[in-house]
């Protein structure tokens, strides 16, 4: 018999909804249990970080842009002395430069906000997939009955719910393929906008007035750094995402032609003992 003892879905749901690994430790999968609230306690420690350091970056940002605005203002009321060496074109200069840096700054705290909303969505993926795995290991949807590959197929076909995984039982994998693929493409639509973002202010720098074609050149290098940085990583995850699509599409498929194999298909010892040998005898039901 090769049914696994069960144990009570919601119970086991609801221990892992509060603590992740608890309803698997429940059923006696203590390592995975482990796993699960090892992986859950490492990204909430990381989106603590992540979220700090985005605290620290704005208030730095703040104190050089308020020492700017300070510099702005001396700069400005020095304007009408001939002996302090500030001209309007000077001080045209000083304006832009700095708005340009403001600029790049407030880009950088919204990347550094982007990767704090990136790991609390890993953190919400993995509780699911903690979630769906315990629902799993209670055992109480226990299947050996047979399932149709091509309606799995198509089920694991829709992008992203782990449809066909579900239809074949395999709860603890539709949790995991949802939180991965999901994930991989937020990922990749975050950083397509981050690109598009800097491609816009390329082009404002492509016609920017004469004053800031003087300042362009670097200020391009920067936001250009910045596209490609985006633009690497967009299709980074796009590759991934699509490459756990068809991993997904493909376990679907496969997971439903072995699905009924523990109950067809039986391998036990065999002991011949007039002849002294020892074998394997092997069962299939077609």
């Amino acid at each position: 018999e090769n049914r696994p003892h069960r144990y009570n879905p919601i119970a086991i749901s609801v221990a892992s909804l509060i603590v992740p690994g608890a309803g698997q430790a429940l059923c006696g999968h203590y390592v995975r249990g482990a796993f699960f609230f090892a992986g859950a306690t490492g990204i909430g420690l990381y989106t603590l970080n992540q979220a700090q350091y985005g605290v620290y970056l704005k208030q730095s940002h703040q104190l050089w842009s308020d020492r700017w605005n300070d510099s702005l203002r001396r700069y400005t009321s020095m304007l009408s002395d001939t002996q302090s060496g500030i001209t309007p074109a000077y001080l045209d200069t000083f304006t832009i430069k700095g708005r340009m840096r403001n600029d790049l700054n407030k880009y950088d705290e919204g990347q550094n906000a982007l990767g704090v909303e990136h790991a609390a969505l890993w953190l919400a993926g993995l509780w699911i997939y903690n979630c769906a795995d315990a629902v799993q290991k209670s055992g109480w949807f226990y299947s050996e009955g047979p399932k149709s590959p091509v309606a799995a197929g198509w089920l694991a076909a829709i992008p992203g719910l782990g449809l066909g995984q579900l239809y074949n039982g395999s709860f603890s994998k539709a949790g995991m393929i949802f939180m991965t693929q999901v994930n991989l493409g937020l990922m990749a639509y975050d950083h397509h906008r981050s690109m598009r973002a800097c491609e816009d202010k390329l082009a404002q720098l492509a016609v920017s007035n004469t004053v800031e074609n003087v300042l362009s050149p670097d200020f391009h290098d920067a936001w250009d750094g910045r596209r490609l940085d985006s633009f690497r990583k967009r299709n980074t995850y796009l590759w991934y995402s699509l490459g756990w699509y068809f991993y997904a599409l493909f376990d679907a498929i496969v997971d439903a032609h072995l699905h009924d194999a523990p109950r067809q298909l039986r391998l036990t010892p065999e002991m011949i003992s007039q002849d002294k040998e020892f074998g394997l005898h092997l069962a299939y039901t077609f």
